[in-house]
């Protein structure tokens, strides 16, 4: 699923299981790096697809709401979730928090 909606040659795709959960199966890794990769393949062939390199350097790819958060950013998630909680229990008068990157810059007013 992923990596159909990485692809740019696809404007719509409906999934009846849109729940944000990775499913975990039997032999997923051999799947993942034997069979999937080849299937891919022969569908590029035939142009239904774009190249697998191509949909994994592609931003709608890289930010699929399909995938989980990585440690670090479930780390920066709930740092800025914070800060913005702090900044409201507060009463401060910061409106803008500044994030680069991962980080919780600073507030500003």
């Amino acid at each position: 699923m992923d990596y159909l909606l990485g692809d740019d040659k696809f404007e719509k795709i409906y999934n009846g299981r849109n729940n944000g959960l990775s499913n975990d199966f039997y032999q997923r890794e051999a799947y993942r790096s034997g069979i999937f990769p080849e299937i891919w393949e022969r569908l590029r062939q035939e142009n239904i697809v774009s190249s697998l390199e191509s949909v994994k350097n592609s931003a709608l790819f890289a930010n699929s709401p399909f995938k989980s958060l990585s440690p670090e950013q479930e780390k920066a998630k709930n740092r800025i979730g914070l800060t913005i909680a702090e900044t409201l229990v507060n009463g401060w008068d910061n409106k803008i928090i500044k994030i680069q990157g991962l980080r919780v810059l600073e507030r500003l007013c």
